[in-house]
């Protein structure tokens, strides 16, 4: 015997200060290091956002208010040799966030 839940909204509402981190590729993959030098770059950007249901037009808003770069440092040794991953094997990075940078809607 089943049972059924209808999810009608029948009233707009707002998710405000919704944050996530949007990486890009993986720096430890050789064509990516390459061409891309990880250790310089940014490697993912926090997006902070507005989201919005208007039951009344049907319609889903996203509203982008800000971003915020995150920089990717590669663990050392005081030598400068790259610390490994115990198990993977794979290159340690730790992040930095920059300052946020709030957008502007003229």
């Amino acid at each position: 015997m089943g049972q059924e839940a209808s999810c009608l909204i029948n009233e707009s509402f707002h998710l405000k200060e919704v944050s996530y981190e949007f990486s890009f590729p993986d720096a430890h993959y050789e064509k990516i290091a390459k061409i891309y030098r990880p250790q310089e770059q940014l490697l993912s950007v926090y997006f902070h956002e507005e989201w919005i249901l208007d039951t009344k037009n049907h319609e889903f808003i996203k509203k982008v208010e800000g971003i915020t770069p995150v920089i990717w440092h590669l663990r050392q040794t005081t030598d400068g040799e790259p610390i490994q991953d115990a198990e993977s094997g794979l290159p340690v990075y730790f992040k930095t966030k920059l300052e946020r940078i709030d957008l502007r809607y003229p």
